[in-house]
């Protein structure tokens, strides 16, 4: 009887639970069948657009896949269709048109597995309209809001490319005429490569080339300073030649653009002896000898002026020293023979005739002379 009274009561809950809509299912099933007939019916125009693609016909492909985001725009597959959108209109060469679309995909759905793909078209659609700057910001957004994601090294070579634009010579844009110098926009684009990835291989030729900028444009010191943190962190790349060239290129510059300065002679002349020794196959080579050879001259050339300016009565023995002095330091200079001649025209030394020479800034005035 017990076991009866159970079955009945079982019996009443069971109905009581199918009359409140039975147990709960994860799925309602009619949701479950629209989902997947909405799919459908958006997979198969996905697929005939596929098709066409495939054919070359990309605008029937993208009017079927606008046709899709008009009709089917709950469909899982839309994000798909919105970039094969503006793969289509690049295809058609209608780039602005595309970034439009890429955009649209990244905001509205900025998880897609397209968006990353879509943010770097963006990329190489500002390219092609000639907006370099914007194109740089656009890889940059890349990198920064989906890291990890799309070719690291393509899209800091992309960056590269833009940055060496600028250098050479492309102007900022600025209401709308190209006016500004793009080296300053060039030395902003290579440090952000720096950030991005220090040890890159496109880091390397961007190390490089600041210091490049920055040397075309008069700042020497910075440009050393460059140079020389591509020679540390960078030891074994093949730009290492040209930094050290252009670091004795850079201390001539100062040493020859300012008052005589006999220390920013000495590392000049202290660089490019180190690049012909290390490098006696580099191109650069006949240049840096050239280069020797002028500092080498121009240093003798200080210390026969003041040869010549103690060359009277009541100095002759300083101007005795300063001439051997150019004989001896500088004997393959062009004023080692000047000043064997004019030395040998000088009286000989008297006995207590101690030389009178001016010391400290006073000598150094005698140089700039």
């Amino acid at each position: 009887m017990k076991i009866w009274n159970i079955f009945i009561l079982l019996t009443v809950i069971f109905f009581v639970i199918q009359g409140c809509g039975g147990i709960e299912r994860e799925t309602d099933p009619m949701v479950r069948d629209e989902v997947l007939e909405l799919t459908d019916e958006a997979g198969l125009i996905s697929q005939r657009a596929q098709n066409l693609e495939e054919e070359g016909d990309f605008k029937g492909a993208r009017l079927l896949y606008e046709e899709m985001v008009d009709d089917y725009s709950d469909s899982p597959l839309i994000p798909e269709a919105i970039y094969r959108i503006g793969r289509c209109l690049e295809e058609e060469g209608e780039f602005s048109d595309a970034i439009d679309w890429y955009e649209d995909l990244v905001d509205d759905y900025p998880d897609s597995d397209f968006a990353p793909e879509a943010q770097f078209r963006i990329g190489i659609c500002l390219e092609e309209e000639d907006e370099l700057l914007d194109a740089f910001e656009a890889y940059q957004k890349l990198f920064d809001d989906y890291p990890g994601k799309g070719s690291l090294s393509e899209i800091l070579n992309r960056q590269y490319a833009i940055g060496e634009a600028f250098m050479n010579g492309r102007k900022r844009l600025f209401v709308f005429f190209r006016i500004r110098s793009g080296l300053g926009t060039a030395e902003d684009i290579f440090r952000k490569i720096l950030d991005n990835a220090t040890f890159s291989k496109a880091s390397t030729r961007a190390q490089y080339s600041l210091g490049r900028v920055l040397q075309m444009d008069g700042d020497y010191n910075g440009a050393i300073l460059e140079y020389n943190q591509l020679l540390t962190n960078y030891p074994g790349t093949e730009m290492i030649p040209l930094a050290l060239f252009n670091i004795g290129i850079c201390y001539y510059e100062e040493a020859l653009s300012s008052d005589y300065d006999a220390g920013e002679v000495n590392k000049a002349l202290q660089n490019f002896t180190r690049f012909v020794k290390s490098f006696p196959d580099n191109p650069k080579r006949g240049e840096a000898e050239e280069k020797i050879i002028e500092l080498i001259d121009y240093k003798a050339e200080k210390a026969y002026a003041i040869g010549n300016y103690y060359n009277s009565p009541d100095s002759y023995a300083g101007a005795r020293i300063y001439y051997q002095e150019v004989i001896d330091k500088y004997p393959e200079s062009r004023y080692a023979a000047l000043a064997k001649k004019k030395l040998a025209k000088l009286p000989e030394p008297v006995a207590g005739d101690e030389p009178r020479i001016i010391s400290g800034e006073g000598q150094d005035d005698l140089k700039e002379k």
